[in-house]
């Protein structure tokens, strides 16, 4: 037992689990502590902050729960899964935004990664019930055959499947994505799938008890949400979940782009799901159950990575989000290094909690302080100047791709981007004291990321599939562009700042990355 649970457990008198009232008082006792924090008693605060989150209560079998969303209408949460979805570390995303600082632009986008979740696990859920309802299994020699499964088996992996989609973003910290590079950087983890691994970890450790106590395998779920994560293939269906859950167009990603197509208003991102869902096709393969699409389902996989690629625009890289995103970097950075804080137990804090602690602990001195003040204010950091690597130097150019390409491409977005930040500051007339008035932030790792070229389509001929790229005629030279105009690197400046140090900073910036001024 932790040390942050036995504070609990001292709390309450008991060393039994905690049921839902006892997890509803705690949620009031912290809410009091978080308003009284100092920087003395913040390790003990926080493992108990986390421990609130992450210790298991005990919730017994009830009624199937329905929740009402804007997107599908209803989703049912079957009586088995109850005692899994009330579970604190589940409930914790209702706490986490979907995209974290996107309501300063959009203020109709506060939906959370909870909404989320539930949105994948009935989309996942009608994919496998129309997979099985159409009953085509297709493989590389035969051609088509018809799936033979039972009902009770369909019920089983329907709410297996349902069961992955509520846990698959389990592992994201607060503000979701947005520390994802520091988290990933830090622990040495890698800047990738940074929410997957920790998600694993929880599904493997925390939750363990509860999925068992309700009939499933936690090895099997954490595989399912992680799949591309997994070394040798999955088993029989579970394989073909996996894919729904975790590949290159999955329920997942059907989910967030018509989710946040919807609550921030860019209808060009919206797709049809159902053109996707009604398309999927089951394969097999060398005895490998995969995912594939019918060949028909091309227009509709082509409008699906362009409205992604028009939401990266739009939504998830615009400027108030990008420069928020790095202003949470580097105030948490120097909140976990003053107060030598444990990175796990801030990834288990919620949106909330983890600016509350900053603002309660740090005074007008702390960097950290500060940029949490503007954070919680809606005063992003305002950009004062973009270069495209086409209009960079082209030593840089070449210097920063090299980075973000290469096995430690933390040094680009921490070391880099910090040396950049200071270049500026040192050259700037008023920043020199003031060195955290400046951020620069270098283009995201999606950016290189060709999920594209992962979406199989199955052909004509029934026996044999293709990689959606190469049926289309556009999918590779338009994602070569928009790939390339997103490679970008942006200066932001302090919204303190006046407009004549706002004009010094974009001046030197222009004199240090164009290749305009040799």
């Amino acid at each position: 037992m932790t040390d942050g649970l036995k504070i609990l457990d001292r709390v309450l008198g008991r060393e039994t689990k905690r049921t839902i009232r006892d997890q509803n008082s705690l949620i009031v006792q912290l809410d009091s502590k978080l308003k009284e924090a100092e920087k003395g008693n913040l390790p003990g605060l926080l493992k108990e902050i986390t421990s609130l989150w992450s210790e298991p209560i005990d919730v017994p079998i009830s009624e199937s729960i329905r929740i009402i969303d804007p997107i599908y209408g209803e989703i049912l949460i079957e009586d088995t899964l109850v005692p899994i979805f009330l579970q604190p570390l589940v409930q914790r995303l209702s706490h986490v935004r979907q995209l974290s600082f996107s309501y300063i632009t959009h203020p109709t986008a506060q939906h959370t990664r909870l909404a989320h979740s539930l949105g994948v696990a009935k989309t996942a859920e009608t994919a496998v019930l129309g997979i099985f309802r159409r009953g085509h299994l297709y493989n590389g020699t035969t051609g088509e055959t018809r799936l033979e499964v039972d009902s009770e088996e369909i019920k089983q992996l329907i709410l297996k499947v349902k069961l992955s989609g509520i846990l698959h973003d389990l592992g994201h910290g607060p503000f979701g994505h947005a520390l994802d590079r520091y988290i990933g950087y830090a622990t040495k983890v890698g800047l990738k799938d940074v929410d997957k691994k920790y998600s694993q970890s929880y599904i493997n450790g925390i939750l363990t008890e509860p999925i068992k106590a309700c009939g499933f395998d936690p090895e099997t779920i954490s595989a399912i949400v992680g799949q591309k994560l997994q070394v040798n293939p999955l088993p029989g269906y579970d394989r073909l979940l996996g894919d729904i859950i975790d590949s290159a167009l999955d329920a997942d990603r059907i989910d967030y782009l018509v989710r946040d197509a919807h609550t921030t208003g860019i209808q060009v991102g919206f797709i049809n799901p159902d053109n996707l869902l009604e398309r999927m096709m089951p394969f097999v393969k060398d005895d490998n159950l995969s995912l594939t699409y019918d060949v028909s389902a091309l227009p509709f996989v082509e409008h699906f990575f362009y409205a992604r690629d028009v939401m990266y625009g739009s939504v998830y890289e615009d400027d108030s989000k990008a420069a928020s995103e790095e202003m949470l970097i580097s105030a948490t950075k120097e909140f976990v290094s003053a107060l030598k804080l444990e990175l796990d137990e801030v990834m288990l804090l919620d949106d909330m909690s983890l600016l509350h602690l900053m603002m309660q602990t740090g005074t007008k001195s702390d960097s950290y302080y500060r940029m949490t003040q503007f954070l919680l204010g809606g005063r992003a950091f305002r950009k004062a100047f973009e270069v495209n690597f086409d209009d960079m130097k082209p030593a840089l150019a070449e210097t920063l791709s090299e980075l973000m390409l290469g096995q430690d491409a933390g040094v680009a977005y921490f070391t880099e981007s910090k040396t950049y930040s200071e270049m500026i500051t040192n050259r700037h007339s008023t920043f020199q004291s003031r060195p955290d008035s400046v951020l620069v932030a270098f283009p995201s790792p999606n950016v290189h990321r060709k999920s594209e070229e992962q979406v199989s389509l199955l052909l004509e001929d029934r026996t044999t599939t293709s990689p959606a790229w190469k049926v289309s005629r556009i999918m590779n030279p338009v994602g070569k562009i928009i790939a390339k105009s997103r490679l970008t690197v942006r200066v932001f400046v302090s919204p303190a700042a006046t407009q004549s140090e706002f004009d010094e900073v974009r001046s030197i910036s222009k004199d240090i990355f164009s290749k305009s001024n040799p």
